[in-house]
């Protein structure tokens, strides 16, 4: 058992010993890269400071670099190279801090443009300008890799952080702006600060049309006499540690829901699409019903005030039905009267037609006196002139008589012609009316004639009485002429001899129109008293057609209140059927639109770009723990870098020859 132990304990010996002089890897390792840059963003110096974390307390740590001119730069920790790119550090359990240089392309460059009042001006001309000044400064991911996506290789860039700052006078600056940052004014001068993420947009794949992921910085100021100090860049890959991947691996259960919630959306705007045709048709029909009642409530209404107009009318039928019937009457009563006023007028037409014989006989009397009165002046000469004279007062007697009863007979003549005037032909057949109308005319004529036999009469007893006078104061010279106006007058007389011819004849027309106007008058007066019966049935008729008719019309009106009452319900009924319609057509195309803009892109966006960015997320996540040093550094060794860039200022007047601000190469601890 003692040999046992002591063998054990040998070997734990050795073993510790061995421990002692391997050098140890197993540290923390921090790399921090200070790069310069010119004023366009050009690099001409890197320098990285490295700082080993001893947290073991280890005596030789082992670190991998790539770095020239290496340099102890916190203590006299000393150091062996080995293969190049192995140092040995005795560290006696110290944190070792190192520094070298670096000729290496960076993993983010800048590019740095600059414009004055528009135009582009290079670095070595803007300095003292004035105007309207523009910086770009555009950063460019160098650190690219395949990786398998979509199923495909694609392209992907190691995501780093950039954050930018610089400071600007106030004094010969103003209007200061920047795009992608932020400006803090302390009165003085402002701050500039910017944050970008060169190459996230590539690596995302995502369209700078939905979301644009800074990859540049621009500021704008009015400036006199430009200076620009030292921009800063701070740049670090991004960490994704404090970003819950758990949520991306709760999407698988999402996934399979978004097809239910896709079906589901499709059948909720299939069925808005349904209630919107339905309501269309809906619409469309209480369209077709609201016309209709229109149409029935303008009919309505039109026939309940055409019907005012008509039962103004059955009102004034029913008045002048009345009126008629007593009008009726009185043509019964005017033409049984005239009947018996043609009849009389007949009989006295018939009676004075006796008498025309007697007037033709005296007119060939007349006209015999006239004769033997002038044959009688012929012989005058040698005869008493009191026979003459006696002679031709009997003439003016018996001229005056005979135009005495023309006269008579012509008031007879005008009063049956009153009579006739005065009848209502309206009604009468129009043999009747034209015998009616031949008869006036006869009347005038005789009348015409009449008055102008009694015309001649009388001037002929007038040149008898002229005669009487001048025969007493005549000689025979006087009778001579006397004769021959006696001859004229016997002429005369002959002339009416014959115009008493003319009346007797047309006294027999006359008296047979007579006998066809009495027969024609009796034929109206039965007409006219069948008239009169005929209009008392139709003035009762229209009395009870009034009264209906009052009825009537009250219940148009009350039908055109219900019908515009109808009317004004289905206007509000259609209206309303509009407004669902429109709502249905809105829910219907909201809902089309949500399915095409929301649900569905929703589901493209789980299914396509969340997936996707889910994807690629994860490969950045990888990508960016995977870049955890600018050299070199040992697997075992845990491992994180960062760059600071400091661009040159640019100033009218340098502080030396090369215009360049310098490093503190020494770190802080």
């Amino acid at each position: 058992m003692k040999i046992k132990l002591r063998k054990i304990s040998a070997i734990l010996l050795l073993g510790t010993m061995l421990l002692y002089t391997i050098p140890v890897s197993a540290f923390t390792k921090e790399e921090t890269v200070y790069s310069n840059t010119k004023s366009d963003g050009t690099k001409y110096n890197s320098i990285v400071s490295t700082h080993l974390k001893n947290t073991e307390e280890e005596e030789i740590l082992k670190d991998l670099t790539d770095l020239l001119n290496i340099e102890n730069t916190n203590g006299d920790e000393t150091f062996k190279l080995e293969n190049n790119n192995t140092l040995i550090w005795d560290a006696n359990k110290k944190d070792i801090y190192y520094k070298g240089q670096s000729d290496k392309e960076l993993p983010i460059e800048l590019e740095i443009s600059y414009k004055l009042d528009g135009e582009d001006i290079g670095t070595d001309e803007i300095a003292g300008k004035s105007g309207e000044v523009e910086i770009t400064i555009n950063f460019i991911n160098n650190e690219q890799v395949q990786k398998w996506v979509n199923d495909k290789y694609e392209t992907f860039y190691t995501p780093f952080i950039v954050a930018t700052g610089t400071y600007i006078n106030n004094e010969n600056n103003k209007n200061i702006e920047i795009i992608n940052g932020k400006l803090i004014d302390d009165g003085s001068k402002t701050f500039a600060i910017g944050l970008t993420f060169p190459g996230m947009q590539d690596s995302l794949n995502i369209s700078k049309d939905k979301f644009e992921v800074p990859e540049k910085i621009t500021i704008k100021m009015e400036t006199e006499n430009f200076e620009m100090n030292n921009i800063i860049n701070y740049v670090t890959p991004f960490s994704f540690e404090d970003l819950d991947m758990d949520i991306f691996k709760n999407l698988n259960s999402i996934y399979s829901q978004v097809d239910k919630l896709n079906n589901a959306s499709k059948q909720i705007e299939d069925g808005a699409k349904t209630l919107s045709d339905g309501t269309a048709q809906y619409y469309e029909k209480s369209m077709e019903f609201n016309n209709a009642i229109g149409q029935f409530s303008a009919g309505v209404s039109s026939a309940n005030s055409s019907y005012s107009e008509l039962n103004a009318g059955i009102k004034a039928i029913d008045t002048g039905t009345k009126q008629l019937q007593s009008g009726s009457k009185q043509l019964s009563d005017g033409t049984t009267a005239l009947n018996n006023g043609v009849n009389t007028m007949k009989n006295k037409v018939n009676a004075s037609a006796g008498k025309v014989p007697e007037l033709v006989n005296g007119a060939n009397q007349l006209y015999n006196g006239l004769n033997l009165l002038y044959n009688g002046i012929i012989d005058a000469s040698n005869k008493d002139n009191s026979e003459v004279t006696n002679t031709l007062t009997a003439l003016v007697t018996e001229e005056k008589t005979q135009s005495g009863t023309l006269l008579a007979y012509n008031q007879s003549l005008a009063n049956a012609k009153s009579q006739l005037e005065k009848i209502n032909t309206q009604d009468m057949d129009e043999e009747t009316v034209k015998a009616i109308q031949t008869a006036i005319g006869t009347i005038d004529a005789q009348v015409n004639a009449n008055n102008s036999i009694s015309t001649k009469l009388n001037n002929n007893a007038d040149n008898y009485v002229s005669l009487v006078k001048g025969i007493g104061e005549s000689s025979k010279t006087q009778l001579s002429g006397l004769a021959e106006n006696v001859g004229k007058l016997k002429d005369g007389a002959k002339q009416i001899s014959d115009g008493t011819n003319v009346v007797q004849s047309s006294m027999k027309e006359l008296t047979g129109g007579l006998d066809t106007l009495s027969n024609s008058t009796q034929i109206i007066s039965n007409g006219a008293n069948n008239l009169y019966n005929g209009t008392v049935q139709l003035s009762d008729g229209a009395s009870k057609a009034q009264a209906g008719s009052v009825k009537m019309q009250a219940g148009l009106q009350t039908l055109d209140s219900s019908a515009k009452a109808i009317l004004n319900a289905d206007n509000q009924l259609t209206q309303g059927a509009k407004t669902i319609l429109d709502g249905a057509e809105q829910l219907s195309g909201g809902i089309q639109e949500f399915n095409k803009s929301g649900v569905s892109k929703i589901c493209d966006y789980i299914n396509s770009d969340v997936r996707n960015i889910t994807d690629r997320i994860a490969i950045l996540k990888d990508l960016a723990q995977e870049y955890d040093t600018f050299t070199q550094t040992d697997v075992d060794n845990e491992c994180s870098v960062k760059f600071i860039t400091i661009v040159d200022a640019i100033k009218v007047e340098k502080s030396d020859e090369s215009g360049q601000e310098k490093i503190d190469e020494k770190p802080s601890n």
